[in-house]
């Protein structure tokens, strides 16, 4: 982790830990979340609050350091100091942990972190950090305030300075905050829905579903050490609208990159707001006669049960056994081999049959 040079020559007592972890946090999160490129207005307003708050804990740590405190006053800094080291720890924690999904360490992870990172955290999930953070500053400074009557040492001049800069700092970014239009919050205003192939939904934000091609740069990332990340990559699977039908799918041939879409069904779909659904397309060898075909395709490619029969469900039929939503193709694939049953089939909840 990130620890200023400053923070690291300032002789602390062991009760003002917190304040150093606290600001070190701070100052960890604001360079993760500034990785990040792409973010709403909202986001960035919360990477230039996180700054704010480093320099905030910053000050405080100077402070405290050359200055005789009474014990109440001892315990008010430690309390304080834990609660905020524990709000940034738990913020911290969950980047921590997607970063670690997108296989950290490597160029992948970092360009993956570029992109998508920024859609971590929802809207409101960012407001309620940006607020929580305004209350600590906030409290910041009337403690500063309190104590800034009893100093007598040379730093009383540099804590009225901090606490006017931390207040109109604050009542600043509080204004702003209030004044904020809604359309811009990371919303379905500016968003569309997507349910994963594992029946998950996820946001998507509007600049990645513009066009197959930006839906897939998300994707890619998404599913960096995911199951499914290699058909992804191959392009082996179909974007739906609400009704089932395909507006996104891989072209014929398994061999290429290009997917095949209508832009016109395109745009009149994938609209902020919309709801769609993400399926892997699997292969299988399709059956020769009428009656066999009828049955193989209401036949679960999962669990292949069909004592207890299917749900139709749009252009979706659910498997009333393991409720794995599935549907085949209207086209032909012409293959070289005959296609391998993949075991991983059975992770995914959405699944489209390609028959070959």
């Amino acid at each position: 982790s990130v620890v200023p040079y400053l923070l690291a020559m300032i002789p602390l007592p062991s009760s003002f830990g917190d304040i150093i972890a606290a600001a070190n946090l701070a100052f960890s999160i604001y360079k993760a979340l500034s990785d990040s490129a792409g973010a709403t207005y909202e986001y960035q307003c919360l990477v230039d609050e996180l700054y704010s708050f480093h320099l905030a804990l910053k000050s405080v740590n100077q402070v405290l350091a050359n200055s005789e405190m009474s014990p109440s006053d001892v315990h008010a800094i430690k309390e304080e100091a834990t609660s905020c080291r524990n709000l940034l720890e738990k913020f911290w924690d969950r980047i921590k942990s997607y970063q670690k999904s997108l296989g950290g360490g490597g160029r992948d992870w970092k360009d993956s972190w570029r992109k998508i990172g920024w859609g971590l955290f929802k809207t409101n999930e960012v407001t309620d950090f940006r607020q929580k953070i305004s209350q600590r500053k906030q409290t910041i400074a009337i403690f500063l305030s309190g104590l800034g009557i009893s100093l007598t040492s040379s730093y009383g001049e540099d804590i009225r300075k901090a606490l006017v800069a931390l207040t109109t700092t604050t009542k600043e970014i509080l204004l702003v905050h209030k004044q904020l239009p809604r359309r811009m919050e990371y919303g379905l205003d500016n968003a569309v829905i997507l349910h994963d192939v594992f029946g998950k939904p996820i946001t998507v934000t509007w600049e990645f579903c513009f066009s197959p091609d930006a839906l897939h740069t998300f994707l890619t990332g998404y599913f960096v050490k995911k199951i499914g990340r290699d058909y992804v990559e191959r392009r082996e699977y179909s974007i739906s609208g609400t009704d089932g039908k395909s507006i996104v799918k891989q072209a014929r041939s398994r061999r290429s990159s290009i997917m095949e879409f209508d832009p016109v069904a395109w745009r009149s779909v994938v609209k902020k707001g919309a709801v769609l659904t993400m399926s892997i397309e699997v292969r299988r060898v399709k059956l020769t006669s009428a009656h066999q075909s009828a049955i193989q395709k209401e036949t679960c490619p999962r669990c292949y049960r069909t004592e207890i029969g299917v749900m139709p469900d749009g252009e979706w039929l659910e498997c009333r056994r393991c409720e794995r939503r599935f549907t085949w193709d209207n086209r032909t694939v012409v293959l070289d081999e005959v296609p391998v049953p993949d075991p991983r089939v059975v992770d995914f909840r959405n699944i489209k049959v390609v028959p070959v």
